[in-house]
């Protein structure tokens, strides 16, 4: 469900929480490779939980130990780093990435690029941008910095 925008401070909190839940994840091994506001529930105290784990995999178990990156497609268009469209290796850093595209969601109340709306052309784009996502004017410099 959309919700509009939230305020930066709400925004930083679930950030937070976000990146905590990410390293943990991370320290098992386990890439997420579809973090997006869908897939972030919220609980009624405010407490963050990183849901949807279907595209998620285990370094170990596809890299022989975690030193090769992933080669596969998986997410949703919007949330994807350049690396994993291309198809060029990906890892952690990947779900980085879409916490990075979640931020900017959290702030807007709309994911990255949602102009594009043809999926293809979409990854197209952010395959060859040179530059992230667009942030948003009103974006404060911390956050700017952030993201």
């Amino acid at each position: 469900a959309n919700f509009g925008a939230l305020d930066e401070p709400v925004v930083r909190k679930y950030t937070r929480q976000i990146l905590v839940g990410l390293e943990f994840l991370h320290s098992k091994g386990v890439v997420h490779c579809d973090i997006k506001g869908g897939n972030i529930l919220v609980t009624e105290d405010g407490i963050i939980k990183l849901a949807d784990f279907n595209s998620s995999k285990y370094l170990d178990s596809i890299t022989g130990g975690g030193s090769n990156p992933l080669k596969s497609l998986l997410g949703t268009p919007q949330f994807m780093a350049p690396e994993v469209i291309r198809q060029t290796g990906h890892g952690k850093k990947a779900d980085i990435w879409s916490v990075g595209c979640t931020v900017i969601q959290m702030l807007t109340g709309a994911p990255p690029w949602d102009e594009i709306s043809n999926k293809v052309t979409l990854m197209f784009h952010i395959a060859t941008a040179p530059n992230g996502p667009p942030l948003p004017d009103d974006l404060h410099d911390d956050a700017r910095d952030f993201l």
